[in-house]
């Protein structure tokens, strides 16, 4: 036996004797969190230094190829370098993983999505590195349940804890990112949970203050207490709210489904690459995580932001600047969606975010061209826009209101967005029910709400199928039926011909007649089989052949692969193998 396995075995044996399990599980949130944290800081210094040097060498016109530089270079990589991980997109692959993998990521993703992040950001690719962030800490979170071989249960725990870290570092705002993990990945709620994933998005948050040197996204100072005679304004943007988030979500997914029909990858990320060149040199901000379009936003410096565009010759008027605010609502979805769907890497959560900033203020803009004496607060409002739209685009209420409410420093808006987050959340739910990163036909059939649906899909099909039954020819005669009778323990017979099921025979069918000797010659099995009430595909999820099994009441049902037989499938077996992985998914092995 190698060292490194002596000493894994010993490391394994020494956790099992002095520590008990939630001890242990509470170690290695803190393990998991500090971990995610480092990666958070790595990947911002990645982009950071990227960002840096393409903008210092580079002239306003050449910024037309920057992202189309960083695009194909990261298509490149994906391609020759991380193919084995190269589908795995965001938090849709990780619900994925959950419910499909046995909650196991592949252990690339730990660095793989900073390298590629880092670089398509830094190019000037207009998307967020939090879905990075959530990614590396959830493979991070996987891989180290999986070394100390935890069950399933718990490495769905630390995919939470990892994801919540990682937010929670990109933000500086660790009770959003345990509520993110909690409404987005994990299925159900306990206290048990609920500690560990609070503690590692603590942990991660802490170290990367530790890093970062105190640096915040934005500096908030002007929140003003709401007011109650606001109410209307604030469910009229809401309302707002809920109608870019579905915007968002309709054209960002339109714009990657036609990158996407693309089979050559060097052409999606030329076409793509040069579309969001052409609409960074149009509209600056665009470039990279856009964090800067906001702080300008925040202080005031609106001008300053119009006459970086490429429509600066344009008089500021309110009026114009109300249009070119629209302009970045609208266009803002589909920077990041070309960016995506070209083949660069990134999340959505940061693009909606600011999304709603641009709403936000476009709605304080609107709201005091018609009431000029009107006093409100337009960094109330920016903030409130940040949340709805999140909200809406995310299907996160918890993490929009808490993340805003961390990031201004206090509860001040609570209310307002509680308000704001409910209007545009139901407005979302009522016209387009699936959030953005559910929109992959891949995640179609996934029921993600209860753990019972979890452990269903762990179940694999190989697994249950049962061949031993005896396979009958439909030219058989009832005499030769009779002896194959006699030695079978099982009580249905598949009639199969040229490997194709044409039907099935039930022991009670042919009871009355079997001893009927003079019958023996005269009848076929052709003569008596019958049909099944359904049949099974071989690659169809669990949860539609258990919905099968309830609607047809039956208890076995044939299993066909693109027509051909393959066997039978039980119920019984069905729900023994169910409780047996429901079982280990809360164990800690």
């Amino acid at each position: 036996m190698r060292l490194i396995d002596r000493i894994y075995i010993k490391v394994l044996a020494w956790r099992r004797r002095y520590l008990r399990d939630y001890t242990f599980v509470l170690l290695l949130a803190v393990l998991v969190g500090v971990v995610a944290g480092l990666a958070s800081v790595l990947l911002k210094t990645i982009i950071n230094t990227v960002e840096i040097y393409t903008t210092t060498l580079t002239s306003k016109g050449f910024f037309l190829f920057v992202p189309l530089l960083g695009i194909l270079l990261v298509s490149a990589l994906k391609r020759f370098f991380f193919q084995k991980v190269s589908t795995f997109s965001g938090i849709g692959s990780i619900i994925y993983s959950i419910a499909r993998t046995n909650a196991r990521i592949p252990g690339m993703l730990m660095y793989t999505r900073m390298i590629t992040s880092g670089l398509t950001m830094g190019f000037g690719g207009s998307a967020g590195l939090e879905a990075p962030a959530v990614v590396t800490g959830s493979a991070i979170g996987s891989n180290l349940a999986s070394f100390f071989n935890l069950g399933h249960k718990f490495r769905t725990l630390f995919i939470g804890c990892g994801s919540a870290a990682g937010l929670a570092a990109i933000f500086n705002a660790p009770v959003a990112g345990t509520l993110f993990a909690l409404e987005v990945l994990i299925p159900h709620f306990s206290t048990e949970i609920f500690i560990p994933v609070l503690i590692s998005a603590a942990s991660g948050s802490l170290f990367s203050q530790l890093f970062m040197d105190g640096e915040v996204l934005f500096q908030i100072s002007e929140v003003s207490v709401f007011k109650a005679n606001e109410v209307p304004l604030v469910v009229l943007l809401g309302l707002l709210s809920g109608v870019t988030s579905i915007y968002y979500t309709k054209v960002g997914g339109w714009v990657q489904n036609q990158l996407k029909q693309m089979e050559s990858w060097y052409l999606r990320a030329i076409v793509g690459g040069l579309l969001l060149g052409g609409l960074l040199y149009a509209f600056p901000l665009f470039y990279g995580e856009g964090y800067l379009s906001v702080r300008f936003l925040l202080d005031h410096e609106v001008n300053g932001l119009y006459e970086s565009s490429l429509f600066s010759f344009l008089p500021g008027t309110a009026l114009f600047l109300s249009i070119f605010m629209t302009a970045l609502v609208l266009l803002k979805p589909i920077a990041a969606s070309l960016t995506l769907g070209g083949g660069g890497d990134g999340g959505m959560f940061a693009p909606s975010f600011i999304t709603g900033a641009y709403l936000g203020f476009l709605f304080y803009t609107l709201v005091i061209l018609a009431f000029p004496s009107w006093q409100i607060n337009p960094t109330n409002f920016i903030l409130l826009g940040m949340s709805g739209v999140l909200a809406g685009v995310m299907h996160s209420p918890l993490t929009a209101i808490f993340l805003i409410a961390e990031m201004s420093g206090g509860y001040t808006l609570f209310i307002p967005l509680m308000i704001i987050v409910a209007c545009a959340y139901f407005m979302k739910l009522y016209f387009h029910q699936k959030p953005i990163y559910l929109q992959s036909k891949l995640l179609e059939d996934i029921n993600f709400e209860h753990q019972e649906a979890i452990s269903l899909h762990q179940m694999e099909m190989q697994d249950l199928l049962e061949t031993d039954l005896r396979q009958i020819n439909p030219e058989t005669n009832l005499g030769d039926l009779v002896k194959i009778i006699a030695s079978s323990r099982r009580n249905i017979f598949p009639v199969v011909q040229a490997g194709q099921l044409m039907g099935v025979l039930l022991l009670d069918d042919i009871r009355p007649i079997m001893f009927d000797t003079s019958r023996y010659q005269e009848l076929k099995v052709k003569d008596m089989m019958v049909l099944p009430p359904t049949t099974i595909e071989w690659n169809e999820p669990m949860s539609s052949v258990l919905s099968k099994f309830e609607k047809t009441g039956a208890w076995n049902l044939p299993v066909l692969d693109q027509g051909k037989y393959k066997g039978f499938i039980s119920k019984s077996n069905i729900l023994s193998e169910y409780r047996e992985a429901l079982r280990k998914s809360r164990d800690i092995d």
